[in-house]
């Protein structure tokens, strides 16, 4: 479960991207983040997956707080693929995906 409490996120120096929101999700659940060019899609998933420090807030993944989460623990839970990656062209989006699961579960 992804529980999301009070999130204000953006860049030091700069206006808040997105004020404080709540927001939570199941496990399994299928969850879709648009808006235009600049509205922090990919800033919330980067906040999300722990590369980014959210100005406010606090994310919990199966009720532990994401800040005390180890970085080899959040990559067994989270993956990220963002849109200038650089990808091998006409390779399958089940194929990135799967690239991100190698070093837990191996080729098979």
């Amino acid at each position: 479960m992804l529980k999301i409490t009070d999130l204000s996120i953006g860049y030091t120096g700069k206006s808040l991207l997105l004020q404080p929101f709540s927001f939570s999700a199941e496990t399994g659940q299928l969850i879709a983040v648009i808006g235009t060019n600049g509205s922090g899609k990919s800033t919330l998933l980067k906040t999300l997956a722990g590369l980014i420090k959210p100005f406010e807030g606090k994310i919990e993944i199966n009720g532990n707080e994401l800040s005390t989460i180890s970085p080899a623990r959040r990559t067994a839970l989270l993956s990220l693929i963002l849109s200038n990656t650089g990808m091998i062209p006409d390779i399958k989006v089940l194929d990135v995906v799967k690239m991100g699961r190698f070093a837990h579960k191996g080729w098979t």
